[in-house]
């Protein structure tokens, strides 16, 4: 997997860079599988307005491993996608 992670190539125009809604991507910090700072980066580069969360203390799972802060911040975002 983390071999092929750094193959893969994002489809700018089909792909985040079409994406007109707003976009949350979370991170663990440790996760052994990605480089969450140069995905988010990647990411950014295809669509500035994506948000990113990073959890210092999480591996590949922030959803399971903080479960109690993933769902706080996955509420705010979508209470602030409603509101905008």
């Amino acid at each position: 997997m983390q071999n092929a992670v750094h193959g893969m190539s994002l489809d700018g125009p089909k792909g985040l860079g079409a994406m007109h809604k707003p976009l949350l991507l979370v991170y663990g910090a440790r996760d052994a599988l990605v480089q969450p700072e140069a995905s988010f980066n990647r990411a950014r580069i295809l669509n500035p307005g994506i948000i990113g969360k990073f959890y210092p203390d999480s591996g590949h799972s922030p959803f399971l491993e903080q479960a109690e802060r993933f769902n706080r911040d996955l509420s705010d975002f979508v209470d602030a996608a409603i509101r905008h």
